[in-house]
């Protein structure tokens, strides 16, 4: 058994952490299914749910760059046992809420517990296994955690209706007590088979600094980072939104409106790869980030504006609109082609929390012309809010003239 264990340790390592990630973001899409439970047992209105929302997020943010040099100076084994702890703990506090307040310490200790996922993944992946192995691992990693989007959403409505919010989120954090106890027992910093691994080379917290001021000072990393953010809008607002917007303004149920915006998860895991399969036959990155955008503009517009669709046309419509905007990913590639090595890792940090930051405000300004009731009819209250996710496709292609890139 033991030496199964050891044999195996590094697909095992990676597979936990990309299992935490899953559940991260199970856990970040899961609360879209609330708004009406919150907002009438809280009594607060769609901006402050919104806030609810961001908090995940915005934590998120402000831990993309600490949560690299953590898992530098502490190892992966200690730093993600305890931010799945983090996680767990803000579970608890989130079922046991009886203020605003606490709902928001709740999601952010979540957001903070979630940020070291990625990072973390990518440092094993790194450890363990070949270099020429690592785009593979982390293209995986990245599917991996769209899938949790949709057993979020779609998880969440089963057990919203069957034990009700609070013990849900109590499972959810038991969940995550498990989880942290088998990557203790499992995780370890160190491959015996390569004891030299580069991984284990340290920057100084000046080199980082240097490093991250390079990057800051390129206007191609602000284009791309732009671009990538404006790009994930749609996605973050259909899955945040979608499923009230769906539900409140054609009569459906949760279950059915939940599952519906989960496609949009599934556009993301088939589109993805493929973006990056045609991008690397044709050698062009530019042209299909124009397609991206474009593709989504058309079909977000037809989503929002187009009244009296099927649940199947509603179904398509958001697997294309995340099909298509998937295409942001190469924003990723362009900038990284524009670095060299020991810059990589600053600059896909600096665009990675630009485009975190994107997602949080996008959440909380369509919370709050919810609010503003602009239109007569609550459907237009909501294509009014909605009328963001065209804006930043539009605001993308703009900034994607400036973008230098092949």
């Amino acid at each position: 058994m033991l030496h199964i264990l050891n044999s195996n340790r590094g697909i095992l390592s990676w597979g936990l952490v990309a299992l935490f990630f899953f559940y991260d973001y199970l856990l970040k899409f899961s609360v879209s299914v609330l708004k009406p439970t919150l907002m009438v047992e809280f009594n607060i209105t769609a901006t402050v749910f919104a806030w609810v929302i961001a908090m995940y997020m915005l934590m998120y943010t402000v831990m993309q760059i600490p949560a690299g040099i953590l898992v530098d100076r502490w190892g992966t084994r200690r730093i993600i046992t305890l931010a799945a702890l983090a996680c767990g703990a803000g579970c608890f506090l989130f079922s046991k809420a009886d203020t605003t307040f606490a709902l928001f310490v709740g999601r952010a200790l979540i957001g903070f517990g979630a940020s070291f996922a990625l990072v973390t993944c990518s440092k094993l992946a790194a450890i363990w296994f070949n270099p020429n192995r690592f785009a593979l691992l982390f293209g995986s990693m990245v599917t991996v955690a769209f899938l949790g989007g949709v057993f979020g959403i779609n998880l969440s409505t089963y057990l919203l209706s069957l034990y009700g919010w609070r013990s849900g989120m109590e499972l959810a954090g038991v969940g995550c007590i498990v989880i942290a106890a088998v990557m203790w027992w499992i995780i370890r910093d160190n491959n015996p088979n390569n004891p030299q691994n580069d991984t284990d080379k340290k920057i100084s917290l000046g080199e980082l600094f240097y490093q991250l001021l390079e990057v800051a000072q390129n206007k191609q990393s602000w284009l791309s980072a732009i671009y990538a953010g404006l790009m994930f809008v749609p996605t973050t607002i259909l899955a945040f939104w979608g499923t009230a917007y769906l539900s409140e303004t054609n009569n459906l149920s949760l279950e059915l409106a939940g599952g519906l915006s989960s496609t949009i998860f599934a556009g993301w895991i088939f589109g993805s790869p493929a973006y990056g399969y045609i991008s690397d036959r044709l050698g062009k990155r530019k042209f299909l980030m124009f397609v991206s955008a474009l593709s989504t503009l058309c079909v977000s517009s037809i989503l929002i504006y187009t009244t009296g669709l099927s649940y199947i046309t509603i179904a398509i419509l958001m697997f294309l609109v995340g099909f298509c905007s998937s295409g942001f990913a190469l924003a990723f590639t362009a900038l990284k082609e524009n670095y060299s090595v020991t810059l990589v890792g600053a600059a896909m940090g600096f665009m990675n929390t630009i485009n975190t930051l994107f997602e949080s405000l996008s959440v909380i300004v369509v919370g709050q012309v919810i609010d503003l009731q602009l239109g007569a009819t609550l459907c237009e209250n909501y294509q009014y809010a909605l009328m963001f996710i065209p804006a930043s496709t539009i605001l993308a292609l703009i900034t994607l003239l400036f973008i230098r890139a092949r």
